[in-house]
């Protein structure tokens, strides 16, 4: 099985990227999208916090991005496309102050 098993990866990774090609359901897309951040964003808790035994932050920072584009489009009617850039530099503005107090 070990001999094989990076191939078995490969295979159902690309097979989980070429379903979207034949569904024409945004909702389905959609909830696949937000499936796929959250894999990726436990992914990364679980590199820092359970392999690292560090406290992470990766959640916040997430949270606080998504946060903050909202709130632009919202009231400053900035599209979230330009807003995810703005608030990825005030994140990072953010994580710097906290990186530097840590």
């Amino acid at each position: 099985m070990k001999k094989y098993g990076n191939w078995i990866v490969f295979i159902i990774a690309a097979a989980a990227t070429l379903i979207p090609l034949g569904i024409n359901n945004t909702y389905i897309i959609n909830l696949m999208v937000l499936t796929t951040i959250y894999c990726v964003l436990a992914s990364a808790w679980n590199f820092v916090s359970g392999f690292a035994g560090q406290f992470g932050f990766s959640g916040v920072f997430f949270a606080l991005g998504a946060y903050i584009t909202g709130g632009l489009f919202d009231t400053l009617k900035i599209t979230p496309w330009i807003g995810m850039f703005i608030a990825a530099v005030i994140v990072s503005i953010i994580a710097l102050g906290m990186g530097y107090l840590t």
